[in-house]
């Protein structure tokens, strides 16, 4: 769904905008500009994909394009391994200093734990306005940056770190499901570049290689992606991530599976109230936080398309109703699964 709080369209008009060349009414181009050919292109994208478009729309308070495309999600899952060769870089321990400032404990645990297997030195705070305070006398080489937070965000305590304590140390955006267009804006506030959650190890090294320099030695690589079957007990949640991160620690296992145990049914509860209390920012907020919290488990590709349209789009009361409800039941069910899955470490 795309939906824009704009001047609406009239009924009688609606059945004419998908027409090539075609607006609801002239005076459209005149005032908005538009040729009348992007609803034709898209529908007939739509179409050639045996998938179905509609439009729904009020005057004065803008309009819905829903569309719907018949594809199924893979049974297959991948993960990346790393194979010698001679052109990527490998950790070195010794070197590094890392702050993150973050405020999902899910996420510092992830952090934590790569960091301390590569025996690199870090320290941990919760939001930005912790980060001013650590950062003077820190020393360190790098800032992974989450971007929404309480007390400071991100974005506000790049711009504090840039223009009033005056460094200029690389800064990483950690960003949950990136999205068109904010590579950009963490640029425009200061940051050097990004990295999306869920965070892989892989990922995380060649960005903290690309940014110290120090971090890295020359080594051999080459990824492979090969198939990894989810284990057969388990029908929502997918373990190859929690897996690949933990690389073999029961102990970790068992410290992430129970956050998120704890976790997540809080972010429901969050959730819910905010959409009673039509409290849309607040609601953004949480769905934001949720995206970090369900990766650990693998549920991406169930979860992220609903709590995207729940964080990003201006959905009707109903809509969102709906979409919390599909959240709420799949996270359900996975904290079941992963209840279970506790029970065997």
């Amino acid at each position: 769904m795309v939906s824009d709080t704009g001047i609406g369209i009239e009924m009688d008009k609606i059945g004419h905008i998908f027409d090539r060349f075609n607006q609801a009414e002239d005076s459209i181009t005149r005032k908005y500009g538009g040729t009348g050919l992007g609803l034709s292109i898209v529908r007939d994208l739509v179409n050639l994909q045996n998938g179905r478009i509609d439009v729904e729309s009020t005057v004065g308070s803008g309009t819905n394009i829903v569309f719907s495309i018949p594809y199924q999600v893979s049974l297959r899952h991948f993960q990346e391994e790393t194979v010698a060769n001679s052109s990527e870089k490998e950790w070195v321990n010794d070197c590094l200093n890392i702050l993150v400032v973050e405020d999902n404990v899910i996420n510092q645990s992830l952090l934590a734990h790569i960091f301390r297997n590569h025996h690199i030195k870090h320290s941990i705070v919760n939001n930005g306005a912790e980060a001013l305070e650590i950062l003077p006398a820190g020393n360190f080489d790098l800032i992974l940056m989450d971007i929404q937070m309480p007390v400071m965000d991100g974005y506000t305590a790049t711009k504090e770190i840039r223009q009033n304590l005056k460094m200029r140390i690389p800064i990483i955006a950690m960003i949950a499901h990136a999205m068109a267009g904010q590579r950009e804006k963490c640029i425009s506030f200061g940051m050097n570049d990004h990295i999306s959650k869920p965070i892989r190890e892989n990922d995380l090294q060649r960005m903290i290689a690309r940014y110290t320099g120090e971090g890295a030695t020359q080594k051999s690589a080459v990824r492979v992606d090969r198939p990894v079957k989810n284990p057969p007990l388990y029908e929502v949640i997918d373990l190859t991530y929690l897996k690949e991160i933990s690389n073999g620690d029961i102990a970790y296992e068992k410290m992430v599976t129970s956050q998120f145990l704890g976790l997540v049914p809080k972010q429901l509860t969050l959730m819910q109230e905010a959409i009673i209390a039509n409290n849309q920012a607040a609601l953004r907020k949480t769905v934001h936080n949720l995206k970090t919290s369900i990766s650990i488990m693998g549920l991406d590709a169930l979860l992220n398309e609903h709590l995207d349209a729940l964080e990003y789009q201006n959905l009707q009361r109903a809509h969102i109703a709906k979409k919390a409800e599909i959240v709420s039941n799949i996270c359900q069910r996975a904290m079941e699964e992963a209840a279970r899955f506790f029970r065997t470490l």
